[in-house]
């Protein structure tokens, strides 16, 4: 690296791991820091870099992309060559927070300057990762208003009126089959009403908001596309997003499927069993239930929950289930 030293080949493939890789399919990073006296108390011993001894203090060993069945990615790009130029304003809080203690001592610089700071690798990787985020399913999740209400919470209706007597879209939710999900994927990419106005009308019907004060539902649809839509980008852009999961709520006619077997938001109990067959009859997919409890304490249908393909173009038997319980008997709400 000119007259300045070089990068020893173990930083430089720890870098290839934590940045050329980020555009490959993985579930996870493991973060790992070193004790440098563990690493110095060897036989083969070590060498302080040239900037002097660190300080006593765990440094950054590497940021490392792995799967969860125990394998991982590396040398992922072998023509994605490091560039000094564009990490060289970083050199002081790598060369403290990430100092090497391989033989022979190298200045490890990085240009004139140094290291990139752990603190902004790491939130440059998450930046990157779910700016094209790799997931294995969407949550499909629609909501009975009655229970959203009935709670000691309670609700407020939307500025257009009360919603009809059906279940409404809470979201399409980019999930994982080891139970994670990613959020807030792109802050740079804002809920924009103008991209979605020719689906407002059928947004307001079909996902209205409950929260109060009483909104328009702007709130609660920028909100979905920030945390979650933003996870799917690459793959739907925001009108498509909205589009689709209008589409999906078509398909997925729950109140229907529930009336025609007899179940009715009148107020009464009925077997969790028979709610989670009704769906699965008419849809042909087993459902989740969320239920929540009312004033009174009773458990009631709450939020009914659909796996969709990577593409939100057709439903899938769900690999995963989100955690919680509902009672054997729980009621279904008037609203």
């Amino acid at each position: 690296m000119g007259s300045k030293g070089f990068i020893s080949m173990k930083l430089l493939v720890l870098l290839h791991l934590a940045i050329l890789c980020s555009s490959q399919d993985f579930d996870f990073y493991y973060f790992v820091q070193q004790w440098p006296g563990s690493y110095c108390d060897t036989q083969n011993s070590c060498c302080y870099p040239t900037t002097g001894k660190p300080a006593a203090d765990f440094g950054i060993h590497g940021l490392w992309p792995n799967n969860i069945d125990g394998s991982y990615p590396s040398n992922c790009d072998s023509n994605n060559r490091f560039q000094q130029s564009q990490v060289s304003d970083l050199t002081s809080s790598l060369q403290r927070n990430w100092p090497t203690l391989a033989c022979p001592s190298v200045e490890a610089d990085m240009g004139s300057k140094g290291f990139i700071s752990m603190k902004l690798l790491v939130l440059l990787h998450l930046a990157i990762l779910c700016s094209s985020q790799d997931f294995d399913f969407y949550y499909f999740v629609q909501q009975w208003p009655g229970s959203y209400c009935d709670t000691q919470n309670s609700c407020c209706y939307p500025t257009t009126g009360k919603p009809a007597a059906d279940f409404g879209i809470h979201g399409l939710w980019p999930n994982n089959i080891d139970g994670s999900y990613p959020s807030n994927c792109d802050s740079n990419n804002r809920f924009q009403q103008s991209q979605v106005s020719d689906l407002t009308s059928s947004l307001q019907r079909n996902w209205p908001t409950l929260a109060c004060p009483s909104g328009s539902g702007v709130q609660f649809w920028a909100h979905e596309w920030e945390k979650h839509g933003t996870c799917s980008e690459s793959l739907l852009k925001q009108h498509d997003y909205f589009e689709a999961a209008l589409d999906l709520k078509q398909r997925a006619n729950l109140l229907g499927a529930l009336t025609k077997a007899g179940i009715e938001a009148d107020g009464g109990f009925y077997s969790l069993s028979s709610i989670k067959g009704a769906i699965k009859n008419a849809i042909g997919y087993t459902p989740y239930i969320e239920c929540n409890v009312d004033a009174s304490r009773n458990s009631q249908l709450y939020q009914v929950y659909l796996c969709v393909d990577t593409s939100a173009s057709g439903f899938i038997e769900c690999p995963v289930f989100p955690k919680g319980r509902c009672g054997s008997q729980i009621e279904f709400p008037t609203f």
